[in-house]
């Protein structure tokens, strides 16, 4: 994974167990979530629909040092007199500036993302994102190489004060071929408030994503992938009984052993623990 930094490296480090790295995703208790083990699917969202607004910002700086006349050309589809380039060009880099920032956009909202997180014992991710801690954590194994395509592979979240700065040059889209698009994702998809680093999140991104097209949004995993199912402390009975058939069936159709386990308080504490749990055992 040669082209990650040393924060990625230690953030998949620290998610390695049993030599494969070990994700967690908080699920509210409702239909959606359980179609995780009743159809092997997980769904990928919009960043504009993330509960931060600011989520995926990014200062975009469009370069225009090796911009030419013929450049411009190509653009407006006609010829510009060379005397006329000169006093031409600044106009044109005004005009042509929220052009080029319309077609980030675009190109940004044709990706979706699916998020997982390195903190299951986070007493804030269950409130947040698992219905007060009465949905469920699904807990999925990876096993990421060498050879994995870039998009294949959970990436690590990075967290900063400021916005993160992309800088494109000032060609048409398809000419984008000598930009770093590991940087231009991670930074695209994959930055994020410090406040919310807590959350220690990794986030899988899909292109070809179409926010009216559900078929876009659902993908199916390998039934493999998922390690077990952390039920939260305060789920209702009956979501929990829904849950245990589903893993039941899960089991039986892909001859599979995962296990449920339940999350609980400490005693006297504001901690959680998962008992039995391999990993999240905090009394072990």
């Amino acid at each position: 994974m040669h082209f990650f930094n040393e924060h990625s490296l230690k953030a998949y480090k620290d998610a390695h167990h049993d030599n494969h790295l070990i994700l967690y995703k908080h699920t509210p208790p409702n239909e959606g979530s359980l179609r995780i083990i009743a159809n092997e699917t997980i769904k990928y969202t919009s960043p504009d629909e993330f509960n931060d607004p600011n989520d995926c910002s990014f200062h975009l700086k469009i370069n225009f040092n090796n911009y030419t006349k013929q450049d411009a050309e190509e653009h407006l589809g006609e010829n510009i007199p060379d005397s006329n380039w000169p006093k031409f060009f600044p106009i044109f880099k005004s005009i042509y500036e929220p052009f080029f920032l319309e077609k980030m956009k675009s190109l940004k909202s044709s990706f979706g993302v699916s998020c997982f997180n390195n903190a299951p014992l986070e007493t804030l991710m269950w409130s947040h994102y698992a219905g007060n801690h009465k949905g469920f954590m699904a807990e999925f194994k990876f096993n990421p190489s060498e050879n994995d395509e870039y998009l294949d592979i959970p990436l690590v979240v990075e967290y900063s004060d400021k916005f993160p700065a992309i800088e494109i040059p000032a060609t048409d889209p398809s000419k984008w071929v000598g930009m770093d698009t590991h940087a231009v994702v991670n930074k695209a998809f994959c930055s994020k408030s410090s406040n919310w680093k807590y959350e220690k999140e990794f986030r899988l991104i899909k292109g070809k994503y179409d926010a009216n097209n559900i078929s876009t949004q659902i993908e199916k995993f390998n039934p493999c992938m998922l390690n077990s199912i952390i039920l939260g402390a305060k789920v209702e009975p009956d979501y929990e009984q829904q849950v245990r058939s589903l893993v039941h069936n899960f089991n039986e159709r892909n001859s599979q052993n995962i296990l449920i386990y339940k999350a609980i308080f400490l005693e006297h504490s504001y901690e959680l623990t998962i008992p039995n749990h391999p990993y999240l055992d905090r009394e072990a």
